[in-house]
């Protein structure tokens, strides 16, 4: 999917975690889809740009030590 979404276009996901597995994938797609002009929504949390990698790994349930 990432292949062929558009710059301006929106990636929703109901969760956060049925998109990545690990906060470095997350990262991975996040840097991805900024590459092409792209933005991601989460539906069910309250993931947005501007959080930190802390706050996105409270919400995606991954340890803090962990990071």
């Amino acid at each position: 999917m990432l292949d062929f979404i558009h710059p301006g276009e929106t990636l929703a996901v109901t969760r956060i975690d049925r998109l990545a597995r690990s906060l470095r994938d997350l990262q991975t797609i996040v840097a991805r889809l900024k590459e092409k002009g792209a933005h991601l929504a989460a539906i069910q949390t309250k993931l947005g740009a501007g959080l930190s990698p802390t706050e996105i790994a409270r919400e995606m349930g991954i340890a803090r030590d962990c990071l």
